[in-house]
């Protein structure tokens, strides 16, 4: 269950990241200074799924 968990969360981290790079910088041309402006929630959510999921 655990084990489960973690990678859920490193799969949503996995997720975020390919959603900010993938989609916003290649599809929607949005630059990587101007993330946090459009998406505000995405960068801590990533972080704290990776810690979180990093120890589970």
């Amino acid at each position: 269950m655990w084990f489960n968990s973690g990678v859920i969360l490193i799969g949503v981290n996995m997720g975020i990241g390919l959603f900010l790079i993938v989609y916003l910088s290649y599809f929607k041309k949005i630059s990587s200074d101007n993330w946090e402006r459009e998406y505000p929630a995405a960068i801590p959510v990533a972080s704290a799924a990776f810690v979180v999921g990093g120890i589970l």
